[in-house]
Order: structure tokens, then C-alpha cells, then sequence
């Protein structure tokens, strides 16, 4: 799966090959937890490829799977990339529901969150939530919410 995310993040075509490939391994371990990690992580490689579908189909089996055996961190995952996938095919309702229960989640784990929002250049829409200017370009917003500083 690593080998996915370092082609992916580097520009390289194989990604969803490698993606792919770890998918079916992953499923076919019968493991529950490699299982859901997996999926998220392949979900994030489509939805970053800008393959919203599929990654909106391997999110939920993520979540399902996480939430069987009640692995948080991984649900919450599936959560944001589901919300990621509602946000990309304009479902706000969707988006806003699933980033709620990853944030609950999130800080019920004491987890700091973090979400980009973006617009398409020349649309003047964003997509998702923004944040205070200091941290806004002229087409990306961070918005950090749960941190906590020890």
C-alpha cells in the first residue's frame, strides 16, 4: 500500500495498480483491521486521483468494517474520507453529516483534526468549510480543530 501512496503523491501512473493490488491482498487476509486500513487508503488514493466514486464505495466498507470491531481511528478516517467524497460530488448535507461524527469521534479520541478546503480556480466556491484569513491562500483554507498542546 505504501508503494500506492509514494507513486500517487509522486505523479506516477502505477498508483491505482499498486492500490488495487494491496486491496485484494488485504481482503483476501481476512483480517478486519488491515482490511479497513486498506480501504481508507485506497479510497484516499482514488478520491486524490479525483475518482470520487470509487472512493466513495471503499470509505463505507472501511467504516462498516472499523466499526465492527470498534477500531476509532480508523472509523473516523473512513468518516473524513467519506466526507471528502460527498464534498467532491456536491452532497453538503451528506459531507456535513459524516465530518461531524469524524470530528466527535476524533475528539473523542483526543485527536486533533485538520481539513483543506479548496475551490476550482475561477469558481469563487468553496468546498467545505473555511477558516480565519491568516490562514487562507487565494484558493485553500486550513481549519485545525481539537488541537491540544501537552
Amino acid at each position: 500500500m505504501l508503494s500506492a501512496e509514494v507513486e500517487d503523491l509522486l505523479g506516477g501512473t502505477a498508483a491505482a495498480q499498486f492500490a488495487d493490488e494491496a486491496l485484494r491482498l488485504a481482503r483476501a487476509s481476512d483480517t478486519p483491521t488491515r482490511q479497513a486500513k486498506v480501504e481508507n487508503l485506497v479510497g484516499r488514493v482514488h478520491g486524490r486521483r479525483s475518482d470520487h466514486e470509487r472512493a466513495a464505495l471503499l470509505h463505507p466498507d472501511a467504516l462498516e468494517l472499523a466499526a465492527a470491531i470498534h477500531y476509532r481511528a480508523e472509523e473516523a478516517n473512513a468518516l473524513y474520507g467519506t466526507t471528502e467524497a460527498a464534498e467532491a460530488s456536491e452532497d453538503t448535507a451528506s459531507a456535513a453529516r459524516h465530518r461531524e461524527g469524524a470530528d466527535a469521534l476524533s475528539a473523542f479520541m483526543g485527536r486533533a483534526t485538520a481539513s483543506l478546503s479548496c475551490r476550482p480556480v475561477g469558481t469563487g466556491r468553496s468546498r467545505g468549510p473555511c477558516c480565519r484569513p491568516a490562514l487562507r491562500s487565494d484558493s485553500c483554507c486550513l481549519r485545525v480543530s481539537g488541537w491540544r498542546n501537552p
